[in-house]
């Protein structure tokens, strides 16, 4: 066989590989059945739901902790007297308002006007 023929042949066995593989299956294989001859499913019985008074008598009661939890973060409700008067941490307005003023004149006659309406007080 010539060279140039060698293509056509390799092509041609190539081609011819899928049908020899087809040629070897059993001829006598297994005949799927029709769907009306195939046999009935059993159904699946329902699920035993359980009463809520069997749920409770059926309960473990170890679920539950040993000692009572403890509460992390307290937050008071109600109203408590505080501190009268001034207290260190509050922010004087009067004062932030005289700081707020754009000249050292006018911020100084600011606080004298506050000094002397907190000593008519």
């Amino acid at each position: 066989m010539p060279i140039r023929c060698l293509p056509l042949f390799v092509c041609g066995v190539i081609a011819a590989l899928p049908l020899a593989a087809q040629a070897q299956a059993p001829a006598s294989a297994p005949v799927a059945k029709p769907a009306a001859q195939a046999p009935a499913a059993r159904p699946k019985p329902a699920p035993n739901l359980m009463s809520p008074e069997e749920k409770r008598d059926t309960a473990t009661h170890d679920l539950q902790p040993d000692r009572p939890v403890d509460p992390q973060v307290s937050i008071p409700l109600g109203k408590k007297g505080g501190p009268k008067g001034k207290s260190s941490g509050s922010i004087d307005d009067a004062a932030a308002r005289c700081q707020a003023e754009a000249t050292e004149a006018a911020r100084a006659a600011c606080r004298d006007k506050a000094a002397k309406a907190a000593k008519s007080r």
